[in-house]
């Protein structure tokens, strides 16, 4: 991974080229609406890696992003679809984005952790999470789910709260700068094979 050609995606909000080009995840492009109380979200697959998937999911036009209680919700949506997965929530205007990952602990209800990036703070703590879930062409071969869900514990099972708090203490987002732990039960059913454009197999 590239750090400046990195962040510079990542300020873009260019996820399918930060993914693939710098982080080494594969190609995948799948549609998923989430209808929750009348309003429809709509998340789109930017990339996968064996299996888990990286969705993004904008916030509908004129609106911000959904508060805490409807990522919770959406949350248990998508991992009906993808057990394994990151969802990345942006804003219209491109100035915050919430990373959510799902902690599975047996036999306890799934916890999701939000990791927030705002345009006007350092984010320093993000290439180091971007850099644990980079692949080289070396790991190929020998590559499973379980390793890249390792990786992905490795990334974003960690608090960079007092970094994010203290260059942006008044987050909107939930009305919190610091990272927040959601503890919600989330479907635990296989995962659906996804082709290109969406469909399920």
């Amino acid at each position: 991974m590239t750090k400046d050609e990195a962040k510079k995606l990542l300020e873009q909000f260019e996820f399918a080229k930060l993914f693939v080009e710098e982080l080494g995840w594969d190609r995948h492009k799948a549609d998923l609406p989430v209808a929750i109380s009348g309003t429809t979200f709509a998340l789109r697959a930017v990339a996968e890696k064996r299996g888990m998937v990286a969705w993004v999911c904008q916030a509908p036009a004129g609106q911000q992003i959904p508060d805490r209680a409807m990522r919770k919700r959406i949350e248990h949506q998508v991992a009906k679809t993808t057990l394994e997965h990151l969802t990345i929530f942006i804003d219209t205007k491109r100035v915050e984005q919430i990373w959510c990952w799902a902690r599975r602990e047996s036999g306890k209800p799934a916890s999701v952790l939000e990791h927030f990036w705002y345009a006007s703070s350092g984010n320093r703590g993000f290439l180091q999470k971007l850099g644990a879930i980079a692949f080289s062409l070396a790991e190929e071969d020998s590559l499973t789910l379980v390793d890249v869900t390792a990786r992905a514990r490795a990334a974003f099972d960690r608090p960079t709260s007092q970094l994010l708090s203290a260059t942006h203490p008044n987050s909107r987002s939930g009305g919190h700068g610091n990272e927040e732990t959601i503890s919600c039960n989330i479907s635990t059913r296989t995962n659906q094979r996804y082709r290109l454009s969406g469909s399920p197999v």
